[in-house]
């Protein structure tokens, strides 16, 4: 549990460090939101940061002038939301999630120039969040393709050389883990040694909303992590390094969000499919659904505060099945 605390203070410093060449209002409204995770702020703070540049490149308004702010319109705001349709480095349409949160940032920016009555009125009042062009699809790995990875990870020779990677033991243990509990991302790389209790098959995460839970561990999944704890304590050993995380990176610090993602793309050539982090919470979701037709039970694995959530699960296998019956249909018409 102690490494969720970690991170957070990882985001602090990062955040106080940003903080030092944003204006007065920005620093304010920051202490406004200090009630938020330390995640929802950093992310927040770089929202409203980035809108308040495309406020000064387009209509010529100054964080350091607060009065400016009374002049933004609706308008203004659909103009904004305009500019960030699309991701500046792809190219790619950004999510409707991700333009939404940053339209959320922003109206509480806003909502904190009311409240200290720097302004009347709050443009982002009459914005609309943006809605999903489609249904979302549900891109998971089926148990062949499940096991053709956990294969190719222990197959990966060492780097130059014909001795095996200790490193697999941990990509291993953070595939099976994800795979079979459903955990976030955040959850995994948070976990600290002192959380596990693989005699018992448990360990103790803490999740969004910083709510602290036991998840049971499959047989396989205590496997992968003991073997991974053996090498992992050696690793630390020969470069007399320290750290609580259960999964280090290369440098033996806590791994990051990035580079657990890097760690599963090595991996993408498999079957052809794009694994990342939440690929393997789906692809838990959808194999246990599939297995039981329980979506109470995929709720309560998942985490999920609300059975709405989880549907999309359920949907998508009901979508397969009919799939499938049209296939049927084509093959015997012929």
């Amino acid at each position: 549990m102690q490494g969720r605390k970690e991170v957070d203070r990882g985001y602090e410093r990062r955040i106080a460090n940003r903080l030092k060449a944003e204006p007065k209002v920005v620093r304010d409204y920051m202490r406004s939101i200090s009630a938020l995770t330390a995640t929802t702020r950093h992310s927040y703070l770089g929202y409203v940061s980035n809108f308040i540049a495309f406020l000064e490149e387009n209509n010529g308004i100054s964080g350091a002038n607060y009065k400016g702010f009374a002049d933004i319109k609706k308008l203004d705001i659909d103009a904004y939301m305009e500019s960030i349709k699309y991701n500046a480095k792809t190219g790619e349409e950004a999510s409707a999630s991700i333009r939404n949160a940053k339209l959320s940032a922003v109206n509480s920016f806003f909502e904190f120039l009311i409240d200290n009555e720097i302004i009347t009125k709050n443009p982002c009042a009459a914005v609309k969040k943006v809605k999903e062009h489609k249904e979302k699809s549900v891109t998971y790995l089926t148990k062949d393709e499940v096991d053709g990875i956990k294969k190719a990870i222990l197959d990966t020779p060492r780097r130059g050389g014909n001795f095996c990677d200790p490193w697999r033991f941990r990509d291993y243990a953070i595939f099976v883990l994800g795979c079979t509990t459903g955990l976030r991302n955040a959850a995994i790389r948070e976990i600290n040694v002192e959380d596990l209790d693989l005699e018992n098959r448990q360990v103790t995460v803490t999740e969004k909303n910083n709510t602290t839970k036991v998840v049971y561990l499959s047989g396989e999944t205590c496997d992968a992590l003991e073997q991974w704890l053996t090498e992992r304590k050696k690793i630390l050993k020969r470069k007399n390094a320290r750290c609580d995380a259960v999964f280090v990176s290369s440098q033996l610090k806590r791994i990051s969000a990035v580079a657990l993602g890097d760690v599963l793309k090595k991996y993408a050539g498999v079957n052809g499919k794009h694994i990342t982090p939440h690929k393997m919470r789906s692809t838990c979701a959808m194999n246990l659904y599939e297995a039981t037709g329980d979506i109470y039970m995929v709720a309560q694995q998942l985490g999920h505060k609300s059975i709405r959530n989880t549907q999309i699960y359920a949907k998508a296998t009901k979508e397969q099945m009919r799939n499938t019956a049209n296939l049927m249909d084509r093959i015997y018409s012929k």
